[in-house]
């Protein structure tokens, strides 16, 4: 799977320090809707991406072109995230350490997903503003710079959610794009959404 990398960098955008516990103040629910455009070594992936966000806890869901799924869940107070593959019925647990990358595009590290406001807290950090952003599915945004190993990192950042609407992340012929084009706050979830362990599902446990 050559997306999924990329797809554990936009993950790493959003998760919080505060993983374990007391991850602070819970985003409210909706769920985040648009694509993301990955380049490695030259070569061009876009997939469907989509955010769900509810009372601390989220899912990431990505569909390449081939209609391949690969899912991310993780609730508020777990220590684990858990990368369920639908195809095969899979689930495999992941911790936030073994997946952090540093020197990736976004240069953020495996540290904001349960709060966006934690990744607001990252940029007023190490980030530097450089002053509003057109408005993105409705969203006012805010643009953020912030300087990673032999690149640089663009993000538009919501001012209502704290949400990075666009990211544009490169680091030499490596990269991605996360456009969000649709924001619905009244998202309607079922008891699987958020479940770590669907039913039918097995935890695979490598060596």
């Amino acid at each position: 799977m050559t997306f999924l990398k990329p797809l554990m960098m936009l993950v790493a955008l959003f998760v919080t320090t505060a993983l374990p516990a007391g991850a602070g103040p819970a985003p409210k629910s909706f769920v985040a809707t648009g694509t993301l455009e990955n380049r490695l070594d030259g070569e061009r992936e876009e997939q469907a991406i989509v955010l769900a966000f509810h009372q601390g806890s989220l899912r990431v869901e990505a569909t390449g072109k081939d209609g391949a799924r690969t899912v991310f869940v993780v609730r508020k107070g777990d220590r684990e995230v858990a990368m369920l593959d639908p195809a095969q019925k899979v689930v495999v647990k992941l911790s936030p350490a073994a997946m952090r990358q540093p020197g990736t595009p976004t240069g953020l590290g495996f540290d904001q997903l349960l709060d966006p406001e934690g990744f607001r807290r990252a940029l007023l950090k190490e980030g530097r503003k450089v002053g509003p952003g057109e408005t993105l599915a409705g969203e006012a945004t805010t643009i953020w710079t912030r300087s990673v190993k032999d690149g640089q990192a663009r993000i538009w950042l919501s001012d209502r959610l704290q949400l990075p609407m666009r990211v544009d992340g490169s680091s030499g012929r490596d990269g991605f794009r996360l456009d969000i084009r649709r924001i619905d706050m009244a998202p309607k979830f079922n008891a699987d959404t958020f479940n770590p362990m669907p039913k039918g599902y097995q935890e695979f446990k490598g060596e």
